[in-house]
């Protein structure tokens, strides 16, 4: 990116620059021209990376509560945060639909909603025991 500014700057920034880098990154000239952008408005080279919600212990606690029901959770979390002003911000019902899935294993999942039993049939550890059973 900062070659590409420093041509962009001294005015010999062409197309073909930008299609042999987007080429080069394996992304698109559109994707290329839209950092140019950002980097010359906001002064910036690198990615901004993005915070996304991860499920917490008080998250873990109330999917236990709730039997593993994340609307319930939800639910949860927006009347907390109706009665305290200083509570941290709910995430949408699809983002903590998403974390559900990204941070918790398939098995604790289970555990949540059905029991220890479910959760074990995921669990890897003597499962060739389960099978010769």
């Amino acid at each position: 990116m900062p070659r590409l500014l420093n041509l962009d700057g001294r005015g010999e920034l062409t197309a073909a620059h930008v299609r042999l880098v987007a080429r080069a990154l394996g992304k698109s000239e559109r994707t290329v021209w839209r950092w140019l952008a950002a980097a010359r408005e906001d002064h910036r080279l690198a990615r901004v990376e993005s915070s996304h919600f991860t499920v917490t212990a008080e998250v873990r606690r109330l999917l236990a509560l709730w039997g593993g029901n994340a609307s319930r959770v939800h639910a949860e979390l927006v009347q907390r945060a109706a009665e305290d002003p200083d509570a941290p911000a709910v995430p949408s019902l699809s983002t903590l639909h998403r974390a559900i899935r990204r941070d918790l294993t398939r098995g604790e999942r289970a555990g949540l909603k059905s029991g220890e039993a479910a959760r074990r049939a995921h669990d890897v550890e003597n499962s060739r025991l389960r099978a010769s059973a």
